[in-house]
């Protein structure tokens, strides 16, 4: 015989609510083969390569990079976070 305890949360209003979640980015993917490629086109590289699934992502890319604004916010981290996530990883 299997007993579940269910536990009922009660608010009483004294604890502030959460403050609401800032809008998540979902970057626009075109997934391009390598072979539709453009110049213009964001160059993040999506999957594992050595399938035949493997794309590139394909937005609109940055003038003067290789990714689009998403993409470009990742691989172009300020060196202060750099560093943080070094220390954070055991690295000096």
């Amino acid at each position: 015989m299997i007993v579940t305890r269910c536990e009922t949360a009660i608010w009483t209003g004294s604890a502030p609510l959460p403050a609401a979640a800032e809008p998540v980015q979902i970057a626009v993917s075109q997934r391009v083969t390598i072979m539709d490629l453009r110049e213009s086109m964001c160059r993040w590289p999506m999957g594992d390569p050595t399938t035949p699934e493997f794309r590139f992502c394909g937005a609109r890319s940055i003038t003067g990079l290789p990714y689009c604004g998403h993409h470009a916010q990742i691989a172009y981290q300020p060196a202060t976070e750099r560093k943080r996530d070094r220390r954070v990883a055991g690295f000096r």
